[in-house]
C-alpha cells in the first residue's frame, strides 16, 4: 500500500510540474510575441486531481487553491524537485 501511495504522489507531482513547465514556456512565448497556440496562460488548465490520495492533491483540494496559488506552489516545488525546469537551455 505504501509503495502505491509513493507512486501516486510521484505521478501527481510529475503532472503538476509538467503543467508548470508548459505554463512557463507559454508565458515566455506570449511575452516575446512568439507563435503560441494559447492566448493566455490561464488557458492551460492545471491537472485534475479529484480522486488522488496524495498529500499534494489533498492540500490543493483542502485549500481550494486558485490557478495562481497552484502555479506559485508548483514553482516553489520545482526549485527543489527539478531545478532544471527553471533553466532555459
Amino acid at each position: 500500500m505504501e509503495v502505491a501511495l509513493v507512486s501516486e504522489q510521484s505521478s501527481v507531482l510529475e503532472r503538476e510540474l509538467g503543467w508548470l513547465s508548459a505554463l512557463i514556456e507559454t508565458s515566455l512565448k506570449l511575452y516575446f510575441n512568439r507563435e503560441c497556440k494559447y492566448g493566455d496562460v490561464r488557458d492551460l488548465l492545471p491537472p485534475d486531481l479529484p480522486d488522488s490520495l496524495s498529500a499534494y492533491a489533498q492540500t490543493v483540494r483542502d485549500h481550494a487553491l486558485s490557478f495562481e496559488e497552484r502555479a506559485v506552489l508548483a514553482l516553489a516545488l520545482a526549485r527543489i524537485c527539478v531545478p532544471r525546469c527553471l533553466t532555459r537551455s
